[in-house]
């Protein structure tokens, strides 16, 4: 369980979130809370697609430099 010890408010549409409430309440047994698993969601997404997320930053920062 990830400890979010500083928050930054996100802004999401109300059905992801009565979606994602619902599988947390199912999957997690109150255990973890919205923002958790969204942060969890989000950084698997970031270490799975750093590679590609890295070279696309390369990529902009190399088009700024021309």
């Amino acid at each position: 369980r990830n400890e979010i010890k500083t928050r930054q408010c996100v802004y999401i549409s109300r059905e992801i979130h009565k979606r994602i409430s619902r599988i947390v309440s199912v999957l997690a047994k109150h255990e973890l809370t919205v923002g958790g698993y969204i942060d969890l969601i989000l950084e698997r997404h970031l270490e799975e697609n750093q590679e590609e997320i890295n070279g696309l930053l390369r990529k902009e920062i190399d088009d700024w430099n021309v």
